[in-house]
């Protein structure tokens, strides 16, 4: 008996329809509170009893959304397929632009260019439709099949737990340990709290991880920051700007401090209390930047930030004095930006001239153990995210036999 080949049977029908006219879905489907497009988009989809694949085609071909983190949104692709999507839903268009990345870098000034990441974003690592990445979720949260929806603060980096149930994210499947990929779930399933490959919900958790007390502060802190558009840095008012950089500014002296405990920056951390042990310090394991740091990683040094950002400026004048702190100790790199709350202790501390480093004329030292770790992790974890791939397309060699 001869077989079809899927390849051209597969929302054939929809090619050969002339483009719709955007119209309200037949049935409505709203967005909830902090919904990311993403979620919306899938849900919307299932409630027409459609793949998302083909919802996504019918309104808006040639385009090929799915190809793009449409999260971020879409004046990089398209203008217009934001106000379509108001229109469906409902919806101001001003609404809808609230539900994207590009919204939270827009609040904090970042700019927004289709060629760079936008700041404080989990990547997807996206490979036509497939993301090597999972996309990150509370299982307690995906726990009903008709309240599950996907936040878009569960995109952000600064995002690592629950604030409900005070648990960590996660973004395998509990059950196969694949990316969790919302968009790749079938129609016969339906819903978005499952997993596309193995059929299972996604309401198991898969992480040991227990957020602390200070880190269920610190994020209900920076959620209300995002909000409100101002918190508490340094014991001052300031916007949402000002405070984000001030995290970034903390988050990077920590990661500076815990790969080399005896150095200065260690030193100042210790006095302050923030670093105890070195049994309790988790090093990132590679140079990576904080957005494509693991969970545990990002736990850690946010947890240290938060409480660096509580202590007063007299406080670290002292400490930083006492330790022979200079302006120039602060910036590490090229691109450090000393934030404006900062800038009280910065200002009272000394100048020092750069010292010129002697460039080594011998070829022949052999590279630092360090540099070659941080060249291994980051192999490592490439070879993860391509074996991850290699697996979805066998299984998706699999179900077309």
């Amino acid at each position: 008996m001869s077989k079809t080949d899927q390849r051209f049977t597969q929302d054939y029908w929809l090619k050969t329809l002339p483009i719709a006219t955007v119209q309200p879905l037949v049935f409505k489907t709203n967005f909830r509170k902090d919904e990311s497009l993403t979620s919306w988009l899938i849900r919307a989809s299932f409630n027409q009893f459609c793949p998302p694949l083909s919802f996504t085609w019918y309104h808006w071909r040639p385009l090929r959304l799915w190809v793009y983190d449409v999260d971020k949104g879409f004046e990089h692709i398209d203008a217009q397929i934001q106000k379509d999507i108001a229109c469906l839903a409902e919806v101001d268009d001003e609404d809808v632009y609230q539900h994207t990345l590009a919204y939270f870098a827009k609040c904090i000034g970042a700019n927004i260019n289709s060629k760079v990441a936008y700041p404080w974003t989990t990547p997807l690592s996206k490979r036509n439709r497939y993301s090597r990445i999972g996309n990150h979720y509370c299982p307690e949260c995906l726990e009903s099949d008709d309240e599950a929806y996907l936040s878009i603060l569960w995109r952000f980096s600064w995002v690592v737990c629950c604030t409900k149930h005070k648990i960590a994210l996660q973004s395998n499947c509990p059950h196969c340990d694949a990316p969790y990929q919302p968009q790749l779930i079938p129609i016969d399933i339906g819903k978005i709290n499952y997993c596309y490959i193995c059929n299972e919900k996604m309401n198991a958790l898969t992480a040991k991880l227990i957020p602390s007390e200070t880190v269920c502060e610190y994020q209900a802190t920076a959620i209300s920051v995002y909000r409100t558009k101002k918190g508490i840095a340094f014991n001052q008012m300031v916007d949402i700007a000002d405070w984000f950089e001030s995290l970034l500014f903390l988050i990077n002296m920590t990661k500076k401090a815990v790969n080399n405990i005896d150095h200065k920056f260690g030193k100042i951390l210790l006095s302050l209390g923030v670093l105890h042990a070195i049994e309790e310090i988790t090093v990132p394991r590679s140079r990576l930047s904080f957005d494509h740091l693991s969970v545990k990683e990002r736990l850690f040094l946010l947890e240290r930030a938060y409480r660096l950002m509580q202590i007063p400026l007299e406080q670290w004048i002292l400490v930083c004095e006492q330790h022979d702190a200079t302006q120039n100790s602060f910036h590490w790199s090229k691109d450090t930006i000393i934030p404006k709350p900062f800038l009280p202790v910065y200002n009272q501390l000394p100048k020092s001239n750069k010292a010129k480093r002697k460039v080594d004329s011998n070829l022949n030292n052999p590279t630092p153990p360090s540099v070659v770790i941080n060249h291994w992790e980051r192999l490592k974890r490439k070879m993860e995210m391509q074996k991850a791939y290699e697996k979805h397309r066998e299984n998706n060699q699999e179900k077309q036999m």
